[in-house]
């Protein structure tokens, strides 16, 4: 069976969802959760999405999950826990985890629950991506806590009242919005104004890879390949080692998810988010799937092996 055809699971007790954390630490939760289920009878399902999940763990740094943090009200909504190697407070969960601590989390969360359905952020990505497509719409006019902006497609552009941030990101991600596509002329006037132009990616590219593979846009089916023509522009929130390692790859030949979860070693939805933020974006180029051969994942100076090598150099230098 592959991806795209998941079978149905009882519904959860609980949605957990990670943020910012590094995948020996979500591999370590992953395996803590059917454990915990075992002894206590708490059935919990790990997320991409964090607008769907009752529990984020996140790292402490991360910028985004504390903007979605900020929105969420009092006593209301997704619990939210810090985790750091080093935490600093009482508040912040230590890593590694510990099956005593992460039970506790998630009863403090079951306790809590209380959320109202809304659109997720995979439905946002899907809405978005629906409208983009209409061929007699130059862009979209996007209303995010009362203020307007414009995406132009034809520049890959957004029009906005100042430079992406989180807190506008995280109004994207799980605050009201409002979208509607307008044409060449509306477009024309709306970005008339004084508005700071910027690349979508800013914008497009964080909303996509935060729902995760939860929702695959149309065009990413099994069987294909895509390729990457160019580099993501990754905004405010940086580049994470994810898209790095999938757009290196990318850029380099035409893959497959299979292809690219094989290569990577990440999990199909992490690999799924970076390809639905490249579609999104209108960075990706559908192929037919040729199979590896054994010399492109080698070691050799010109393999994938050889380029994963050098990308992971630049992360150690990066956080030296």
């Amino acid at each position: 069976m592959s991806f795209f055809s998941r079978p149905d699971v009882a519904a959860p007790d609980l949605v957990v969802a990670c943020m910012g954390l590094d995948g020996r630490n979500e591999t370590s939760l992953k395996a803590l959760l059917p454990l915990l289920r075992e002894r206590f009878g708490l059935h919990c399902q790990l997320s991409e999405d964090p607008t769907r999940a009752d529990l984020v763990f996140y790292e402490a740094g991360n910028r985004l999950a504390q903007a979605l943090l900020r929105r969420e009200q009092a006593g209301q909504g997704a619990l939210y826990v810090a985790c750091s190697a080093q935490p600093d407070s009482a508040e912040v969960l230590p890593l590694p985890f510990s099956a005593s601590r992460v039970l506790g989390r998630l009863q403090e969360a079951r306790s809590r629950r209380s959320r109202t359905p809304t659109a997720g952020a995979g439905e946002r990505v899907v809405q978005l991506h629906q409208l983009l497509d209409q061929p007699d719409a130059a862009g979209v006019e996007i209303e995010i806590g009362g203020q307007l902006g414009w995406l132009d497609r034809s520049r890959r552009q957004l029009h906005w009242p100042g430079e992406v941030d989180a807190d506008l990101l995280a109004g994207l991600i799980s605050g009201p919005l409002r979208l509607r596509p307008v044409s060449a002329l509306q477009l024309a006037s709306a970005t008339a104004r004084s508005l700071t132009a910027q690349s979508w990616d800013r914008l497009l590219w964080p909303l996509a890879v935060t729902s995760g593979g939860a929702t695959p846009l149309p065009g990413l089916v099994s069987g294909r390949a895509f390729r990457i023509e160019d580099w993501p522009d990754f905004g405010t929130l940086g580049r994470r080692p994810v898209d790095l390692r999938c757009v290196a790859l990318l850029l380099r030949r035409p893959l497959s998810l299979d292809q690219l979860v094989a290569l990577t070693g990440l999990s199909p939805a992490s690999v799924l988010g970076v390809l639905n933020a490249a579609a999104l974006c209108r960075r990706l180029q559908g192929v037919s799937v040729q199979p590896l051969a054994r010399s492109a994942v080698g070691t050799g100076p010109g393999s994938i092996g050889a380029l994963l090598g050098r990308v992971r150099r630049v992360f150690s230098m990066e956080a030296a």
